[in-house]
């Protein structure tokens, strides 16, 4: 993940923040290194990262090698996709592949912070 992140901005006492939640159902939105794809960032100069304690997700990233990118499992203002049907009628073709595994048992959605400030975005 450090390829994407300008860690250097990131204060010591708030990376031990971090780093003390994670793995788990926290999003960190950080500095974006330079050279971070614009399709990650967008119009942002950040980058919101989290590491998963989801073992099937766990699985993806290591088998793969990489991060994965992904969004949340709804539209915007619709609420939370809960079961691989509800996705497959929700998003349809729009999505090449589905993985049919647990869900994580969270029945919130994950809380987003800034990791410069610890300002809560969503939690």
């Amino acid at each position: 993940l450090l390829k994407y992140v300008d860690d250097a901005k990131i204060p010591m006492d708030k990376r031990a923040d971090i780093f003390s939640q994670w793995p788990g159902a926290i999003t960190w939105v950080m500095p974006a290194a330079k050279n971070t794809p614009k399709w990650l960032t967008g119009q942002f100069d950040t980058i919101a990262v989290r590491v998963t304690n989801h073992p099937t997700v766990k699985q993806l990233c290591q088998q793969f090698g990489k991060p994965l990118v992904s969004t949340s499992a709804n539209l915007s203002g619709q609420d939370t996709v809960t079961s691989i049907t509800m996705a497959k009628t929700e998003f349809g073709q729009q999505v090449a592949f589905y993985v049919d595994a647990a869900l994580g048992g969270n029945t919130q959605p994950s809380t987003i912070k800034d990791a410069m400030t610890g300002k809560v975005f969503r939690g």
